[in-house]
């Protein structure tokens, strides 16, 4: 089988750079270290992260924390109460958050103490969106996943800021953002989708063009940017499948095609990658 490789693949470095914190953490500090929930959202890099001694707390861990345990917060972001609950608790809170969506966060924190209404176009639920929420600090703050969201908008909104989840599909926060600016002509729009993910996203389209039949995405089963470049396949009316590890891969399917290619999530080690590319070129 003929395998074309996307030319971004592995971890982003917003998530590089959480799991270095982690395991710099577990090899220094003499205590435990947790993690405030998922630091990623990818099963086969947090179970590493596990086995080599992280700990993911709950609520259970809280009155039993001793001097030298430490805390590192998800590279989704944090709310400020949840940070400040943890400063509470720990003497020592790393802060993993991604750079990007820091400074998303500082973007949101401004425009609503300037009045503004901030409007996100993501997903409510995700972690991302509710730290970008609470950086509006009780500020006029929505979040939209469809036109539906749009129209139900009320008119009379002075000031009108749009920044998106970083990992939402470029196509529909451009879509989105028209959508809005047709109501709210002076509306200022910020795509604030990360480099990494708009760089996934387009290297999708760049594999159909080179004849890719079909794509597979590794990637987390809960990760929304993995998810996103799945929804980016199928526009290219290209059969995909979604992995987590080589042993995932359905190769009876797969056989039928004579070029895959393959892609990966922002969060999804390079090592599951080169095992999937691995297994796939030991097809005929």
């Amino acid at each position: 089988m003929r395998v074309l490789e996307a030319k971004i693949l592995g971890f982003c470095g917003g998530v590089r750079r959480a799991i270095a914190l982690a395991h710099g953490a577990i090899s220094d500090i003499s205590g435990r270290v947790y993690a405030d929930g998922e630091l990623v959202h990818n099963g086969r890099v947090m179970d590493d992260l596990r086995s080599s001694g992280l700990k993911l707390l709950t609520a259970g861990d809280f009155e039993k924390i001793a001097e030298h345990d430490c805390v590192i917060t998800r590279a989704h972001g944090t709310p400020k109460w949840r940070r400040e609950m943890l400063r509470g608790i720990f003497k020592n809170v790393i802060d993993g958050t991604c750079p990007h969506v820091a400074g998303v966060c500082k973007i949101v924190a401004k425009a609503a103490s300037d009045g503004k209404c901030i409007l996100i176009i993501g997903n409510e639920n995700h972690p991302e969106v509710v730290a970008l929420r609470d950086a509006a600090n009780g500020g006029i703050c929505k979040v939209l996943c469809s036109a539906d969201d749009v129209q139900s908008l009320e008119r009379d909104i002075p000031a009108v800021l749009v920044v998106a989840q970083s990992t939402i599909c470029e196509r529909f926060f451009v879509e989105m953002s028209a959508k809005i600016t047709a109501i709210f002509t002076d509306a200022e729009v910020r795509n604030t989708i990360c480099t990494s993910s708009r760089a996934r996203q387009n290297t999708l389209l760049e594999l159909k063009k080179g004849g890719a039949e079909a794509i597979v995405i590794v990637g987390g089963k809960h990760s929304n940017n993995s998810a996103t470049l799945v929804a980016v396949a199928e526009e290219c009316a290209l059969p995909v499948f979604l992995v987590e590890c080589a042993h995932q891969l359905p190769l009876p399917q797969l056989e039928t095609f004579q070029t895959v290619g393959v892609a990966s999530g922002a969060s999804t080690d390079r090592a599951a990658v080169d095992e999937v590319i691995a297994a796939l070129k030991a097809l005929r």
